[in-house]
This record gives C-alpha cells, structure tokens and sequence, in this order.
C-alpha cells in the first residue's frame, strides 16, 4: 500500500473557498478512483490556518498512476483550484502493514 500525503497552502482569504471545493469536488471524484483504500482531509486547526491535508492510501502505485498519471508523483491540480493555491507539497510513503512488517527502508 502507498500513503500519498498533499499538503496545499491556500492564499489568504482563501480557506473557506478550498474547504468548499474539497467537500464539493476533490473528495468525491477522488472517492470514485480504483486502488482507493481510504481518505482523510485535514482541516487547519487555527481559525485563521491556510495549511490543509489531505492523505490517501492507494493499494499501489499503478493505482495511483491510473489517477495522477504517469507523473504519479507530482500533485494533481485541479484548474478550478489553481487561483486558491500559494504551495503545494506531495509525498509518498510505502505503509507498513503486519504482512511486510519487516521490510526496511530503502527496501522497494
């Protein structure tokens, strides 16, 4: 499993217009997508935070890349979001689950 971790920063004056296209747009088209396993969207927890999250575990990284693309790696972005957004950071990480407990990093 793969843990895809986006973590956008809106631009002032922004966050109630992202939670919007979140709630409305990101979270149901990401939910429709095969290789999904689950979502979180992290809200800010200051009243006046612009740094959401936004975690997804994918079954691998094909699954990913029927989503994203062959540059699975980079965010997806939607048009309708860009004029919201100031920075953006994605990563991935391999989870550790009971059945490949003792696989080390750097180990693919």
């Amino acid at each position: 499993m793969i843990i895809r971790v986006f973590r956008p920063r809106v631009r002032p004056g922004h966050q109630k217009e992202f939670e919007d296209f979140l709630r409305e747009t990101a979270v149901p088209l990401i939910a429709k997508q095969q290789g999904l396993i689950v979502q979180h969207v992290g809200l800010p927890f200051e009243a006046d935070g612009r740094e959401f999250v936004y975690v997804t575990v994918w079954q691998d990284v094909a699954s990913i890349r029927s989503f994203a693309g062959d540059d699975w790696q980079a965010a997806v972005i939607d048009p309708s979001e860009e004029h919201m957004l100031e920075k953006t950071s994605i990563a991935h990480y391999i989870a550790l689950t009971d059945g490949d407990a003792t696989r080390k990093v750097g180990d693919r």
